[in-house]
Protein backbone atom coordinates (compact mmCIF):
# COMPACT_ATOMS: atom_id res chain seq x y z
CA UNK A 1 0.00 0.00 0.00
CA UNK A 2 1.32 3.31 -0.65
CA UNK A 3 1.68 6.43 1.56
CA UNK A 4 -0.32 9.26 0.04
CA UNK A 5 -0.61 11.43 3.10
CA UNK A 6 1.43 14.09 1.30
CA UNK A 7 -0.03 13.90 -2.08
CA UNK A 8 0.16 17.13 -3.82
CA UNK A 9 2.18 18.80 -1.43
CA UNK A 10 5.92 19.88 -1.91
CA UNK A 11 8.02 18.04 0.63
CA UNK A 12 11.40 20.07 1.12
CA UNK A 13 14.25 17.16 1.28
CA UNK A 14 16.86 19.80 2.33
CA UNK A 15 15.16 21.72 4.57
CA UNK A 16 18.19 20.77 7.20
CA UNK A 17 19.93 22.85 5.22
CA UNK A 18 18.51 25.92 5.70
CA UNK A 19 19.87 29.17 7.06
CA UNK A 20 18.69 31.83 8.63
CA UNK A 21 20.45 34.38 7.24
CA UNK A 22 18.55 37.06 8.62
CA UNK A 23 19.46 36.53 12.16
CA UNK A 24 22.86 36.03 11.75
CA UNK A 25 26.00 38.05 13.37
CA UNK A 26 27.86 40.52 11.16
CA UNK A 27 30.73 37.89 11.69
CA UNK A 28 28.63 34.63 11.13
CA UNK A 29 27.91 36.47 7.38
CA UNK A 30 31.50 36.99 6.51
CA UNK A 31 32.39 33.45 7.65
CA UNK A 32 29.38 32.50 4.97
CA UNK A 33 30.76 34.35 2.25
CA UNK A 34 34.24 32.96 3.04
CA UNK A 35 32.65 29.56 2.54
CA UNK A 36 30.20 30.34 -0.15
CA UNK A 37 32.90 32.06 -2.40
CA UNK A 38 32.51 34.26 -5.09
CA UNK A 39 30.09 33.06 -8.08
CA UNK A 40 30.33 35.22 -11.52
CA UNK A 41 27.34 35.51 -13.43
CA UNK A 42 29.27 37.47 -16.37
CA UNK A 43 30.43 36.91 -19.31
CA UNK A 44 33.82 36.65 -20.94
CA UNK A 45 34.88 39.65 -23.01
CA UNK A 46 35.94 37.34 -26.21
CA UNK A 47 32.25 36.46 -25.85
CA UNK A 48 30.95 40.00 -25.39
CA UNK A 49 32.88 41.14 -28.35
CA UNK A 50 32.02 38.04 -30.54
CA UNK A 51 28.21 38.09 -29.85
CA UNK A 52 27.50 42.11 -28.87
CA UNK A 53 24.96 43.58 -32.33
CA UNK A 54 25.91 47.21 -32.15
CA UNK A 55 24.59 50.52 -34.01
CA UNK A 56 25.36 53.85 -34.78
CA UNK A 57 23.24 56.63 -32.54
CA UNK A 58 22.30 59.28 -34.81
CA UNK A 59 21.42 62.18 -32.89
CA UNK A 60 18.20 62.96 -34.44
CA UNK A 61 16.80 60.08 -33.42
CA UNK A 62 16.20 59.67 -29.92
CA UNK A 63 14.77 56.20 -28.18
CA UNK A 64 11.99 55.92 -26.20
CA UNK A 65 12.90 54.29 -22.64
CA UNK A 66 10.01 54.83 -20.32
CA UNK A 67 6.17 53.82 -20.57
CA UNK A 68 5.56 57.38 -20.33
CA UNK A 69 7.41 57.48 -23.66
CA UNK A 70 9.57 60.36 -22.18
CA UNK A 71 12.29 60.90 -24.38
CA UNK A 72 16.18 60.89 -23.43
CA UNK A 73 19.33 60.06 -25.44
CA UNK A 74 20.95 58.59 -22.20
CA UNK A 75 21.67 54.87 -20.50
CA UNK A 76 21.81 54.19 -17.13
CA UNK A 77 24.80 52.52 -16.69
CA UNK A 78 26.91 55.92 -16.78
CA UNK A 79 24.65 58.14 -17.03
CA UNK A 80 25.87 60.13 -19.51
CA UNK A 81 24.39 60.96 -23.14
CA UNK A 82 25.06 59.43 -26.49
CA UNK A 83 26.88 61.18 -28.67
CA UNK A 84 26.18 61.72 -33.16
CA UNK A 85 27.87 58.90 -34.51
CA UNK A 86 28.70 56.74 -31.04
CA UNK A 87 28.31 53.32 -31.15
CA UNK A 88 25.63 51.52 -28.86
CA UNK A 89 25.54 48.32 -27.96
CA UNK A 90 22.09 46.53 -28.35
CA UNK A 91 21.08 43.89 -25.94
CA UNK A 92 18.68 40.84 -26.99
CA UNK A 93 16.24 42.87 -25.12
CA UNK A 94 16.40 45.44 -27.48
CA UNK A 95 17.67 47.90 -24.57
CA UNK A 96 21.38 49.70 -25.98
CA UNK A 97 23.78 51.28 -23.90
CA UNK A 98 27.27 52.62 -24.59
CA UNK A 99 29.42 49.32 -26.23
CA UNK A 100 32.31 50.31 -23.50
CA UNK A 101 30.06 50.48 -20.42
CA UNK A 102 27.85 47.63 -21.41
CA UNK A 103 30.78 45.45 -22.03
CA UNK A 104 32.20 46.16 -18.41
CA UNK A 105 28.75 45.57 -17.28
CA UNK A 106 28.26 42.01 -19.44
CA UNK A 107 31.56 40.37 -17.58
CA UNK A 108 30.22 41.12 -14.67
CA UNK A 109 26.08 40.66 -15.00
CA UNK A 110 24.54 38.59 -17.58
CA UNK A 111 21.47 40.67 -17.48
CA UNK A 112 19.94 43.99 -18.86
CA UNK A 113 20.00 46.40 -16.57
CA UNK A 114 16.45 46.80 -16.37
CA UNK A 115 15.76 43.20 -15.88
CA UNK A 116 13.53 42.43 -19.14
Amino acid sequence: MLDISNYGQRVDHHRDMHMDIDHMSYEELLALGEQIGNVGSGLSEDFISGYLKTRVFMSSKLEVVSSANQEVSFRTICLMEYNDQERIGMLDCSHGYHVDCVKKWLTVKNTCLRGN
